[in-house]
């Protein structure tokens, strides 16, 4: 069966049982994405999470109140975290699958998408998870709605959460990249989270900063 034809019948069961157990839908499609595993590393390629994520979007645009239990879902995949190889840990599937679907539901349910990210912001605690909901939703976000989005970042950069202290910052990284990013904005997030006790912020710190560099 080609790729394309399986992650669309993948994304459709997913779909399908957002509103049963998910509990027994959790380890279902982890067992579906076997085959996705690397030889190497032994984790899914991060190619196949996004299309079935973003498959799953299609679906999602027509009930987009599965996004609830699409939460759910989420949460249960940081239930008992272990690390894996390179830092990333257990249940990624379930969260870059969200984190490509959100992104391709941006345009249309802004507001929904918003709020996906408030249900799960304290279930945020790798720094794959982190970095991949900077790049593809939060940095949509500030683009977006520029003022609204600027205060919800600067007030996760003081969130008592470590992770969210770094999605700001890590939002910053990405977003100095876009024409007219507001650069001052990017200096506050990164004078606010300098100073941060915790090195996963502080090297977050060190990238952006290296970011708008070669952007100046």
């Amino acid at each position: 069966m080609p790729e394309s034809d399986r992650y669309g019948q993948l994304a459709e069961f997913i779909y399908k049982n957002l509103g049963g157990d998910l509990r027994w839908l959790y380890p279902q499609i982890i067992e579906r994405l076997a085959a996705d595993r690397t030889e190497k590393t032994g984790i899914v390629r991060t190619a196949a999470l996004g299309a079935v994520g973003r498959k799953l979007a299609e679906y999602l645009e027509r009930d987009p109140e599965k996004l609830v239990p699409l939460a759910e879902l989420w949460k249960i995949s940081v239930e008992n975290l272990q690390q894996l190889v390179f830092g990333v840990a257990t249940g990624r599937e379930i969260r870059l699958m969200s984190i490509f679907a959100l992104s391709e539901l941006f345009e249309t349910f802004p507001d929904r998408v918003a709020g996906f990210v408030n249900t799960i912001l304290d279930y945020i605690s790798d720094w794959e998870t982190c970095d991949q909901l900077a790049l593809r939703v939060i940095k949509k976000m500030l683009l977006r709605d520029r003022d609204e989005a600027q205060k919800i970042l600067l007030s996760w950069a003081r969130d008592k959460n470590p992770w969210v202290r770094r999605l700001p910052v890590a939002t910053v990284a990405f977003y100095v990249k876009e024409p007219g990013a507001d650069m001052d904005f990017c200096r506050r997030i990164i004078d606010i989270s300098s100073g941060d006790n915790e090195r996963i912020v502080r090297k977050a710190v060190v990238w952006a900063r290296n970011e708008m560099k070669k952007v100046n």
